[in-house]
């Protein structure tokens, strides 16, 4: 194959760049100026035109349509601008054509500069003058005041010609520019095509160096020769790599970190099923020790755990996951998957379901315990339905026992009903909701201690109220009446005989704070903690069932509906410690200012 100049290639190359990079950047700087220019013509058109009409204005009183003609005549001789004046679309003085003449020119309204002037008041047009052959600029506007002439149409012509020839000069000199351009160019082309040995050398060795890892190498001197844009590519391969490496690097580091960072414990595996790493979640579920490197029977002491390893590369499934205890309360919901790498890495991921997995607890001994408190009165119900049913007439005072056992556990049944009705509603409102209802806290106070002092008196106990200061605060009236009667239900259940029930209401650090105090028996201390499950009864140190009773519901509605209020529900107790007796069921809640309307109150 013959070998070819690469000096010439570079010459013509870089000639044919500059005009590439010149020349079009040259022929629209010419159109450019020559726009310009044609707008600076129209520009002074209309001045030289404004000019002209001063000068009709200002003259003395034509004696008629030949002597305006030969003024206009003598205008063009000075200044070389053609005018022409026009009267209803007839020429009646042009500097360019004999007065003679002038009958023979057509009607000039259709002229387009004549017709703008006369709907706009002025007009410009550029075309072939039909009287001189030759293109023209034309501008028109009306005048009046001229002395002794008709108010008309002044128009005024300019030759193309003149902006041609300028723009012409421009173009030349732009010409000029581009060939000291290119000459220019051809002087650095053969300037950068001399080849030197060195120069190649140099690449070589640094091809080597980046070859070898050294990615801070680079060509420091080339000598403007032809190699230079090699050697610059070089050059830019190799910060390309270095700046790829250290991209690498710095997405290595930033998973590095969201991998330390993440919540749930992730264990990668090599392809003998060892711990190649694992980060700081997942070394929190095994005991403390060098892990790296051992199996996971080794650190975990549970065959389940390898085995789940095993049948995720087993190929019995690429994704596996189950659910593992390492200890009370701690579970974990572990994901096995095998990695779409030539190392047949697998990754582990441990998610804790502890909480998940208490709920679940909690769900089925709900409803263990709602099946249990209804399956014995229900099962009271029937024995004594079935017994009036069989035994035909026991006689009054019998059937009137069977039928108020029955209705006694027919009506436990519905108070726990609607205890789980209002606690469900109370749980599915979210805690801190705004709600637009607001209650008399004292009223309700109030009808919940005039419902239950019958009860009260009945015992002997003494009930008092005490709502020393009355500030509206959010809620129905409905809810907040259900926890009134709870909660003075249980103190007059559980207070002995002759005891007494205090209730108190008071403005505290902007809340209003509610105190249901008794003096019987103190919740022992080992249930305090229980005390507001759901179903939970207490049995004090006396054998008796403590303050909850019924069927374990009552506390638990009372707290979860001051919860849902966005309030505060707390138990103190024992009151007096020197004999250990008295307890307190206090909650609180937030005032609203008096002045809001009242809202309709809802069902919770």
């Amino acid at each position: 194959m013959k070998t070819r100049s690469l000096r010439t290639y570079l010459l013509v190359g870089i000639w044919a760049l500059q005009l590439v990079a010149v020349l079009p950047a040259l022929i629209c700087l010419g159109v450019f100026l020559r726009n310009d220019f044609i707008e600076e013509a129209h520009t002074e058109a209309f001045r030289a035109l404004e000019a002209a009409s001063w000068s009709l204005r200002g003259r003395p009183t034509f004696a008629g349509a030949e002597s305006l003609d030969k003024a206009l005549k003598e205008y063009e001789q000075r200044t070389g601008h053609r005018l022409t004046y026009i009267v209803g679309g007839k020429v009646m003085a042009d500097s360019g054509v004999p007065f003679g003449d002038l009958q023979q020119l057509d009607d000039h309204t259709v002229r387009p500069e004549v017709k703008a002037a006369l709907t706009s008041g002025r007009g410009l047009h550029r075309r072939e003058s039909l009287s001189l052959h030759r293109e023209m600029i034309y501008v028109a506007e009306p005048v009046t005041g001229v002395p002794g002439i008709a108010d008309g149409i002044l128009r005024l012509a300019v030759p193309v010609s003149e902006i041609q020839l300028r723009g012409g000069r421009v173009l030349l000199g732009l010409g000029l520019v581009l060939g000291a351009t290119l000459l220019l160019a051809g002087l650095a082309a053969r300037r950068v095509s001399r080849i030197l040995p060195d120069a190649l050398e140099s690449m070589a060795a640094t091809a080597r160096h980046l070859g070898a890892g050294n990615y801070g190498r680079r060509i420091r001197h080339v000598p403007w020769q032809e190699l230079q844009p090699l050697a610059e590519t070089i050059n830019q391969m190799a910060e390309n790599i270095q700046a790829r490496s250290t991209e690498l690097e710095s997405r290595r580091a930033r998973l590095e970190a969201l991998f330390k960072a993440l919540h749930q414990g992730v264990i990668l595996l090599d392809a003998e099923d060892r711990i190649a790493s694992m980060n700081p979640a997942a070394e929190t579920i095994f005991p403390p020790g060098p892990h790296a490197g051992r199996t996971l029977l080794e650190i975990s002491m549970q065959p389940e755990l390898q085995h789940l390893a095993e049948a995720a590369r087993s190929g019995a499934g690429r994704q596996i996951r189950e659910a593992l205890a390492f200890g009370p309360g701690r579970v974990f919901e572990i994901g096995a998957a095998l990695l779409d790498s030539p190392g047949g890495e697998m990754l582990l991921v441990f998610r804790d379901i502890a909480e998940e997995d208490r709920l679940e607890r909690m769900r089925r001994d709900f409803v263990a315990n709602v099946s249990h408190e209804l399956k014995t009165p229900l099962t009271s119900i029937i024995g004594y339905a079935e017994t009036l049913l069989q035994v035909g007439d026991p006689g009054p005072e019998r059937r009137r026992e069977f039928l108020e056992t029955i209705l006694r556990n027919a009506d436990h049944m519905s108070r726990m009903v609607s205890g789980l009705l209002i606690l469900a509603k109370a749980e599915h409102r979210a805690a801190g909701a705004p709600t637009d209802a607001r209650t008399d806290l004292a009223s309700v106070l109030a009808e919940a201690e005039t419902v239950l002092r019958p009860q009260a008196e009945a015992k002997s106990i003494t009930l008092e109220l005490d709502a020393r200061d009355n500030h509206p605060v959010p809620g129905e009236r409905d809810a907040l009446l259900e926890v009134a009667r709870n909660l003075l239900d249980n103190a007059v259940k559980y207070t002995q005989a002759g005891g007494l029930v205090r209730v108190r209401a008071g403005l505290q650090a902007g809340k209003m704070v509610v105190r249901v105090e008794d003096n019987g028996p103190a919740i022992p201390e080992e249930d305090r903690e229980r005390i507001f499950e759901r179903f939970f009864r207490s049995r004090n140190q006396a054998g008796q069932e403590a303050k909850d009773g019924g069927a374990g519901l009552g506390l638990s509605i009372c707290r979860r509906i001051i919860k849902s209020l966005d309030g505060d529900f707390w138990l103190e107790s024992p009151l007096d410690r020197a004999i250990g007796t008295g307890a307190a069921f206090c909650f609180s809640l937030r005032t609203l200012p008096p002045g809001e309307p009242e809202m309709a109150e809802k069902i919770l």
